[in-house]
C-alpha cells in the first residue's frame, strides 16, 4: 500500500491549488489574499528622478506630508493626514486653520468657516508669504502679515457668457453685488445684462516659488468597510499619488482599499468629458496695480467698496 502515500500527497496539493485558485478568483476587502503593489512599478529614485506630480523629494516633504519613499526626508511615521492644518486650494496648499492659542473668535471663524460668513473679494483672498494662507484673516491669527513678504491674490469674477456688446471693466466694478441670502455675486448692468458670477482668486506669480502643488480631493484613506489594518496603514504612510479616471488616490494602498484589485482595474473606470464652457464675461482685479494715490502705504484701494482697506497689522 506504499503507492497510496504519494498519490495520498498529490490529492491534497491539488486540492490546496483548488482552493487557493479559488480564493484568489473572490477577493474581499481585508482577505488574507487580498492584492499587494508588488504589480505596480518600483518608484524612482526622487534625488535623480524626481517626480514632483506623484511626490515631492525636499525637505518641505515633511510639513506638507508628500514625501516620496525615496526622499531623504520621508519618515513614515511623520507623514499621517491626521491634525493636518493645510487644505488644497487652487491647486496649491493653503494653512486653513488658526493657532490653538489665538485668542479672537471671530478671527478664527473667518480663517476656519469662511463659507460662514459675507463674501468679500478682498479679506478672503489667499495670502502668500513663505507660505499660503487661506485667506487674510488665516494669515492674521498667525501673525504673519507683514506688508514686505504678504502678497494678496488677485480676485476674478466670471460672469458667464459675453454678452454680443461691450461691456467695460468700470461697469462691471460698478454694478456687482452680493446677496447674502443666496451667497452668490451677480452682475446686474440692466434687463438684458444680468449675471450670477463666480469669485475666483488666482496665484501672483511673484510667489510661484513658494507655492506648492497639490491635488483638490485627493482620496486618503480606505473605504469604511475595508478591514486589513496593514493596508490601512500604508495608505497613511506615504504619497505616491495613483489617478484612475478623474479620482487621484494619494498612493496605490489607497487605490487598493477603495474597492481596486490592480492597476489595470483603472481602465474599467469610464468618465465623459466635460462640456465646454462657453467664453466667459470675466473681470481680474488686480490689487497691486488698483491702488490707488489716495491710500496710505498700509492701505489697498477696493473697487468693490469704493474706499481704501486697511490690510497690514
Amino acid at each position: 500500500m506504499a503507492w497510496c502515500k504519494p498519490l495520498l500527497r498529490l490529492t491534497t496539493t491539488l486540492l490546496l491549488m483548488e482552493i487557493f485558485t479559488a480564493a484568489s478568483e473572490n477577493v474581499t476587502e481585508g482577505s488574507v489574499f487580498a492584492p499587494t503593489t508588488e504589480l505596480w512599478p518600483s518608484e524612482l529614485d526622487c534625488l535623480t528622478e524626481p517626480h514632483p506630480w506623484v511626490c515631492e523629494c525636499d525637505a518641505l516633504c515633511t510639513q506638507y506630508k508628500d514625501c516620496c519613499r525615496s526622499s531623504p526626508y520621508f519618515r513614515p511615521e511623520e507623514q499621517s493626514l491626521e491634525g493636518f492644518p493645510f487644505t488644497c486650494k487652487y491647486g496649491f496648499y493653503v494653512m486653513a486653520s488658526c493657532p490653538e492659542d489665538w485668542p479672537d473668535d471671530d478671527t478664527r471663524r473667518r480663517c476656519e468657516h469662511p463659507d460662514a460668513e459675507p463674501s468679500d473679494p478682498l479679506l478672503d483672498a489667499p495670502v502668500t508669504t513663505n507660505i499660503t494662507y487661506r485667506n487674510w484673516h488665516c494669515a492674521a491669527c498667525h501673525r504673519d502679515t507683514d506688508e514686505t513678504t504678504a502678497v494678496i491674490w488677485n480676485a476674478q469674477f466670471n460672469c458667464g457668457p459675453k454678452p454680443p456688446v461691450t461691456v467695460s471693466n468700470a461697469d462691471i466694478v460698478r454694478h456687482m453685488s452680493y446677496d447674502m441670502a443666496t451667497k452668490q455675486w451677480t452682475l446686474n448692468i440692466n434687463a438684458e445684462l444680468s449675471r450670477t458670477c463666480k469669485l475666483h482668486h488666482i496665484q501672483p506669480d511673484t510667489k510661484y516659488n513658494v507655492l506648492r502643488t497639490c491635488k483638490v480631493n485627493v482620496v486618503s484613506d480606505c473605504a469604511h468597510n475595508w478591514t486589513d489594518p496593514n493596508t490601512e496603514h500604508l495608505c497613511h504612510a506615504y504619497t505616491a499619488l495613483e489617478t484612475c479616471g478623474w479620482d487621484t488616490y494619494r498612493n496605490p494602498h489607497c487605490f487598493i482599499c477603495n474597492g481596486f484589485r490592480y492597476p489595470h482595474d483603472c481602465s474599467k473606470v469610464f468618465h465623459a468629458h466635460p462640456p465646454q464652457p462657453l467664453p466667459s464675461l470675466s473681470l481680474l482685479l488686480d490689487w497691486k496695480r488698483l491702488k490707488k494715490s489716495i491710500c496710505s502705504k498700509r492701505e489697498i484701494y477696493d473697487p468693490i467698496s469704493h474706499k481704501c482697506r486697511k490690510m497690514y497689522t
